[in-house]
């Protein structure tokens, strides 16, 4: 095989957009310890900006939450203009939510 001609080789099925990707993570067993620390990781990152924006009013935590949650709702419209809403609006949904409860949690038991 020539270095300038066509391979005859065919791409096998790949993920076509960040969706599919992500799902990858929720179908293989093998990927869930990751999936759920990189969940973990991410809910703590949220809800110690919360803390920041809402306890400490920190400026730069207050920009940081409104620029995640002006990504979030970026990420539900397209997905919606799209196909309607799935994966991706889901999982900023639950972001949200998960960080919103470990907030009020760490608040509430005094640890903030």
């Amino acid at each position: 095989m020539r270095v300038n001609e066509p391979s005859e080789e065919q791409p096998g099925p790949e993920a076509s957009g960040a969706p599919d990707w992500l799902l990858t993570f929720f179908r293989d067993s093998s990927l869930w310890p990751v999936t759920f620390a990189a969940i973990a990781i991410f809910v703590v990152f949220g809800a110690s900006g919360l803390l920041l924006a809402v306890v400490e009013r920190n400026f730069f935590a207050v920009a940081a939450i409104l620029i995640a949650f002006w990504i979030g709702v970026d990420i539900a419209v397209r997905e919606w203009r799209q196909h309607g809403l799935g994966l991706a609006t889901g999982l900023v949904v639950g972001f949200w939510t998960l960080s919103a409860a470990a907030a009020v949690t760490v608040r509430t038991l005094g640890w903030y």
